[in-house]
């Protein structure tokens, strides 16, 4: 399950709503990263993207002098999915704004990190509570505990509220922690009591090799210990990629969730080889019969014959209980 989800029951997890709630508390931040990437949008106006002037500008800007154009296209514009935003005259969604601010590294990330983790935090309104949409709770609570596991990419604690076993938070959440000891073991944990938010981990990353790397446990260098003693660190987050990519399920349902910049989530889900139905869940009005997208779709999660089943989103939102 992804942010489509929580989106729709909690208002202020909508990406138009937490833009709005960042250009309150850091306007100038925004208009800066938004103002590097005008650059880019000059020479793709009315939505025509042209690769070839994208890169020829990338060679021409000092910042990539010595690094292959070509390279910075594939990974910025393709992979990270930057090309589908040049249309748009502002950026939207945090996730785009740290792909702009590591593409011309400005050295802005870590406070647009720690303003996006306290907004995401929402005051503490990040649970059931907090619901602002018309859905019978029973009915949720029945549907989502008929799961064997239930993964996120979401922060929150909606589905904490309701589910009767652990909620494998695949980029971590408010009650997760990451310490790093000085022998250079880094750790991620969970205290499942805390709900205060203080210090959480969250993942930022712009594609999924960055947020996987983030969420691992293990060792980071330099380290000031000798070699003799050096010790390693354990994720609980491992421990969920693992559950995902070996865990013996033979069907899996997506619901709210992309799939775009997540493709560590999406290797896990094609790899594993106990899967052998896939259920997303799409806009019934331009994508459930669209040949093109299911294939898209099949690219992302299906292999090992696999079989891809698209259906409404309407369908599991009736499912869940939304009125």
């Amino acid at each position: 399950m992804g942010n489509g989800v929580t989106s729709q029951l909690i208002h202020a997890y909508n990406d138009n709503e937490m833009m709005a709630k960042l250009d309150a508390v850091a306007p100038h931040l925004i208009s800066i990263i938004d103002g590097k990437f005008n650059v880019f949008r000059e020479v793709c106006k009315n939505d025509d993207l042209d690769k070839e002037r994208i890169i020829e500008l990338i060679k021409n800007t000092p910042l990539f002098a010595h690094t292959s154009a070509t390279q910075v296209y594939q990974k910025y514009f393709e992979d990270c999915g930057l090309k589908y935003v040049l249309g748009k005259e502002r950026l939207s969604g945090i996730e785009n704004l740290l792909k702009v601010v590591k593409l011309f590294e400005m050295p802005i990330q870590s406070d647009l990190i720690e303003m996006a983790n306290v907004i995401c935090f929402n005051e503490g309104r990040n649970g059931w509570d907090a619901i602002e949409a018309d859905i019978q709770k029973e009915a949720f609570s029945g549907f989502i505990n008929s799961f064997k596991y239930i993964f996120t990419t979401n922060y929150d604690y909606l589905l904490d509220d309701i589910y009767q076993k652990e909620v494998f938070h695949l980029h971590g959440g408010f009650n997760y922690i990451q310490q790093k000891k000085e022998c250079g073991a880094v750790s991620i944990t969970r205290n499942i009591q805390d709900r205060k938010g203080c210090n959480p981990f969250l993942a930022w990353g712009i594609d999924g090799y960055d947020k996987r790397n983030h969420v691992q446990g293990g060792i980071e260098y330099p380290i000031s210990y000798p070699e003799e003693g050096l010790e390693y660190g354990h994720s609980v987050i491992d421990d969920y990629f693992y559950e995902m990519e070996f865990g013996q399920y033979e069907e899996i349902h997506i619901w709210g969730f992309s799939g775009q910049n997540d493709k560590h989530i999406n290797d896990c889900i094609k790899q594993n080889p106990n899967i052998k139905r896939v259920y997303y869940y799409c806009n019934p009005v331009t994508e459930l019969n669209n040949v093109d997208f299911k294939t898209y779709v099949e690219s992302m999660f299906c292999a090992m014959e696999k079989e891809l089943y698209l259906d409404s989103w309407d369908s599991i939102w009736q499912k869940a209980g939304r009125l």
